[in-house]
């Protein structure tokens, strides 16, 4: 894909190429992960196979010794039988080498390149049959050796080659010093040993340096082989568990065998030690009996220890090869993981960006629509900004006439105020007046009812003295002429009772008159003090009032003043609104330029969410289109769901120059 088409690929394109751009470099480190572990695989598969050739290399290494120890105990049988196995391990040899000898180098080229072209298959083949020829000559016994060291040094060369002494975990490494280096060593210097040995006494005596060499076996067995083989054992089979898994068998394997060799190895060294101390007559049958046990031993520790260790590779190729697996099937799974996960992004960015597209679409001509109604709108505001500048002054002046007669006003009923609160305050005198009036027309009334008091006593003693004077009377006549002057007396006190009972009850009349009067008086003294409370409550709510409207026409002629001044500042506003108006107007005809461009760059946004091909909502000349797709994703998508009037915040649908004021409507 070529960059101009890079720049109209959709967005999932561009997400897949990302993808795809992330999973280069990781399928190199996968090629070179999967690359290393077949790697670790092919290095185990030659352990293997140098096993395989190995293990008939050592058996021909052990058949050797054994038939050099017959020969040289002149036993014909074991001899026999020794050569009949060296038949068979050579046999065996031949076809490991055909079968597993391709990356081994046992050509002469492979061979001679290392200094080893004397150790040739072919070569140990014929050797063995000139040996076999010329068994118990006086050559044989070199024959042997130079045969067990062309064995050894092929033994050599196949650990070499086959990665057997590379080997990376130590339960194998320590198996394969057992199996590759330990064991035949060991096996090569009992026959060397023995050789030794017969040739110290093969004159009767063993001198200085024979006992010396043969004191050298003894402590090489036991320093060199033995523990050497314990160690290297041991080790093994406590690594074990540290290299994928333990094997249960290493343990039940080796262990007897291992036992097995250093008990025999532990019999040879006391024999060598005994014949070096002259405690031994000679080299006899039990000398050969125990060498030939140590033989046997350690073959039989080198068969059981690389069979552990073919196990102990056959179970790493397994595990190497389960790793490979799931290294690529991790890899694969992740990669599917990423493709779908990208899908899923692709989705989700990919659909609102339609709506988005669409919505600023529709937003983009409405804006074009709303930047030329504003434009227009503008100009008339300037020029409805002007006209209400005029009314505005003159309003002003208006505003300035009825401030004074506010104020006018205001002075006049402040002088009523004061005027009726000297009414109120003569009413409120007036009304004390009547009150202290009032209480004189009681205490009159009450005088009145004290002077009755008095009469109605004194018209009582009147009649008092009137009964005493006719009494008076009866015993003046009663006295006859004795009582004549009394009886006068008593008839002019009788007079006087009369006159005094009359002047008596006139006078109380004329009081109880006097009273009602000063009863009549004392109601009409009441009536007129409740008028004068009527009139002075009057008078207070006139003067409270006539006081708020003071101070309303006060406060508004206040608020008038502030009215002026708001009308001045409004003015000037209303000024600055014109000339902010003509800036309006300039500025919605750079809005239009801007919608034009935001037009543009959603026709340059379109190609990377649909594709290069014209979208659904286009219109018919290829501008983007003005309808928001607003349709619901499919059933069970559960991508976000966007819509234009959630994008911008509506709850309806509405042009965007219904909105722009009333210049717009106009």
């Amino acid at each position: 894909m070529t960059w101009p088409n890079l720049r109209r690929a959709r967005v999932s394109s561009r997400l897949a190429l990302i993808v795809v751009s992330f999973a280069l470099p990781l399928a190199t480190l996968l090629v070179l992960l999967v690359a290393g572990i077949r790697a670790d695989i092919e290095f185990s598969r030659a352990e293997l196979a140098g096993n395989a050739v190995e293990r008939p290399l050592v058996d021909t290494l052990d058949a050797l010794i054994r038939h050099e120890l017959a020969a040289q105990a002149g036993d014909a049988t074991a001899t026999e039988a020794a050569a009949a196995r060296v038949d068979a391990s050579l046999a065996a040899f031949t076809a490991a080498v055909e079968t597993h000898g391709a990356g081994l180098a046992l050509d002469r080229e492979g061979l001679a390149k290392r200094g080893r072209e004397h150790a040739l298959p072919q070569t140990l083949a014929s050797e063995w049959r000139t040996l076999r020829g010329a068994a118990g000559s006086a050559d044989a016994p070199v024959t042997h050796a130079h045969l067990i060291a062309d064995v050894r040094t092929l033994v050599q060369h196949v650990g070499d080659l086959s990665n057997l002494v590379l080997d990376p975990d130590l339960d194998s490494y320590y198996l394969m010093d057992v199996t590759l280096l330990a064991v035949p060593q060991t096996l090569d210097r009992v026959a060397k040993s023995l050789a030794t040995a017969r040739a110290a006494a093969a004159d009767g005596t063993i001198d200085a340096a024979e006992r010396a060499a043969l004191q050298v076996h003894a402590a090489m067995f036991q320093e060199v082989d033995r523990q050497r083989i314990e160690a290297s054992a041991t080790t093994a089979m406590q690594e074990d568990a540290n290299f994928y898994g333990a094997r249960p068998s290493l343990a039940t394997a080796l262990k007897p065998a291992v036992a097995a060799f250093t008990e025999a190895n532990a019999a040879w060294e006391t024999k060598l030690n005994a014949l070096a101390a002259g405690e031994s007559p000679g080299v006899d049958a039990a000398i050969t009996d125990a060498a030939m046990a140590c033989v046997q031993a350690g073959g039989a520790l080198f068969r059981a220890a690389v069979t552990e260790l073919d196990g102990l590779l056959e179970t790493r190729v397994a595990a190497l090869h389960g790793q490979q697996t799931a290294e690529i099937g991790w890899t694969l799974l992740a990669l599917a993981a990423a493709l779908t996960l990208v899908w899923r992004i692709s989705r989700s960015i990919t659909r609102p960006l339609d709506v988005i597209v669409a919505a600023l679409s529709e937003s983009a001509d409405d804006v074009s629509r709303a930047s030329e109604l504003l434009s227009h709108g503008s100009a008339s505001l300037a020029h409805d900004a002007h006209e209400a500048s005029a009314s505005l002054e003159q309003a002003s002046a208006a505003l300035e006439e009825i401030t004074a007669t506010t104020a006018s006003s205001a002075e006049n009923t402040r002088r009523a105020a004061e005027t009726v609160n000297a009414t109120r305050m003569a009413a409120e005198q007036g009304a004390a007046d009547a009150e202290g009036m009032q209480r004189a027309m009681a205490a009159i009334k009450a005088a009145g009812d004290g002077i009755a008091l008095i009469l109605d006593t004194i018209d009582e003693i009147a009649f008092q003295t009137n009964i005493l004077a006719l009494n008076a009377a009866v015993e003046a006549a009663r006295a006859g002429d004795a009582g004549l002057g009394f009886a006068v007396v008593a008839d002019e006190v009788r007079n006087l009772a009369r006159r005094s009972a009359a002047a008596a009850q006139e006078t109380s009349e004329k009081i109880r008159l006097s009273v009602g009067t000063s009863e009549e008086a004392m109601r009409a003294a009441a009536q007129v003090a409740q008028g004068l409370e009527r009139i002075l409550d009057n008078a207070r709510e006139a003067d409270r009032l006539l006081g708020a409207i003071a101070q309303d026409a006060h406060e508004e002629s206040l608020g008038l003043q502030q009215v002026t001044e708001a009308v001045a500042h409004l003015n000037g506003g209303t000024h600055a609104n014109a000339g902010r108006a003509e800036e309006t107007a300039e500025h919605a005809s750079e809005l239009a330029g801007h919608a034009e461009r935001l037009v543009r760059a959603v026709a340059a946004l379109r190609p990377m969410v649909a594709g290069a091909t014209q979208g659904a909502g286009d219109d018919d000349d290829g501008r983007p289109g003005t309808r928001a797709r607003r349709e619901a994703p499919e059933d069970g998508d559960d991508d976000v769901q966007i819509d234009a009037d959630s994008l911008f915040g509506q709850d309806t649908p509405e042009p965007v120059y219904h909105r722009v004021g009333m210049g717009a409507r106009a």
